[in-house]
């Protein structure tokens, strides 16, 4: 099963994902980054902005998830 690494950006912070999880696809990564968004968005509050790079086990960047996301999810 591949490994994709979440790295948290914006706000001026940058979190590297060091371990990274197991997905059987890249669809199935993205769902999980717009969980953890949407759990970064309630704990936080609307107004934050920043975003999941989605890397792979190679290092090269597969996707980005805007935090954001989960508020135009919401309003839809």
């Amino acid at each position: 099963m591949p490994k994709f690494y979440f790295h948290l950006r914006g706000d001026g912070q940058n979190f590297n994902d060091p371990d990274g999880l197991d997905y059987a696809s890249l669809a199935d990564a993205e769902r999980a980054a717009v969980r953890a968004a949407a759990l970064i968005v309630e704990r936080e509050g609307d107004e934050i902005s920043g975003w999941f790079e989605i890397l792979d086990e190679s290092g090269n960047l597969q996707e980005i998830i805007p935090l954001q996301t989960v508020l135009l999810a919401k309003a839809a």
